[in-house]
């Protein structure tokens, strides 16, 4: 017994010498057992579809200048505030104005800002006028009437004498 475990320490001190250190595995040696392999499905990458920095503006009015172009937007979030090019703080620049077949409202202008463009026209559903509050105006004289079609009389005019 003493013999059979000595003889089983002797060879698996023997193996521990002979043995070598790992060696180390080459980038890309195994890439064919995951890209063929019958077990795994393919990777498919996606890109993030593009965003729109400019989806969010619309075109207010367009204006030729010496040379160049006013162009005014404002946001669809924020109607109240409107946006010109030149002079803004956002770095917006015009690239190109497209005018319209279809008439004035057709128009359409890329707008760069730094690497990206993108194109901005009018939105009919946004560009709508306010209404003006009609008041009937007060005569300073309560005893002029007004005449019909709520017009203020016109004040008389003489002719100078000399």
């Amino acid at each position: 017994m003493h013999l059979s475990r000595n003889l089983l320490i002797t060879l698996s001190l023997c193996q521990l010498a002979a043995a070598s250190q790992p060696k180390s595995i080459k980038p890309g040696q195994y890439d064919r057992l995951v890209k063929e392999s019958p077990f795994t499905s393919k990777v498919r990458f996606v890109n993030p579809p593009p965003v729109d920095v400019f989806a969010d503006y619309v075109l207010a009015g367009v204006t030729p200048l010496e040379g160049s172009y006013l162009v005014s937007l404002f946001d669809k979030k924020k109607p109240e505030e409107r946006i010109s090019i030149p002079g803004n703080s956002l770095g917006f620049r015009v690239v190109e104005v497209r005018p319209g077949n279809d008439g004035p409202l057709s128009t359409s202008v890329v707008i760069g800002n730094g690497t990206k463009t993108g194109v901005v026209g009018f939105d009919e559903k946004l560009l709508v006028l306010k209404s003006p509050t009609t008041s009937k105006p007060q005569a300073s004289n309560p005893n002029i009437q007004m005449p019909a079609g709520n017009h203020p009389p016109r004040p008389r005019v003489l002719p100078a004498t000399n």
